[in-house]
């Protein structure tokens, strides 16, 4: 069971009323809550990865694509190779 704490924010009018309107029947309080487990979930990666000695990305969608190696065979041709491959070993 979570325990729940009340807070009181000083938040601009105009920026609690424009997102409330599009909130899509979740509440203020559960979209605030959620946008402090993605800070709280970013704060610990970077602590695990200094202490690890890792290099932090930001990556968008695009990077992460551009970044994937290409590969000349189809899907079905990777398939197909591991599938006979399995047979074989057998």
């Amino acid at each position: 069971m979570t325990v729940k704490t009340k807070v009181t924010l000083n938040l601009n009018k105009d920026i609690v009323e424009e997102v409330r309107r599009d909130l899509a029947g979740e509440t203020l309080s559960r979209t605030v809550e959620k946008s402090l487990e993605s800070i709280s979930a970013i704060l610990f990666l970077k602590k695990i990865s200094n202490a690890l000695n890792l290099k932090r990305e930001i990556l968008s969608p695009k990077d992460v694509t551009k970044m994937r190696k290409k590969s000349r065979m189809r899907a079905e041709e990777v398939v197909r190779e591991i599938r006979e491959n399995r047979s074989v070993d057998r």
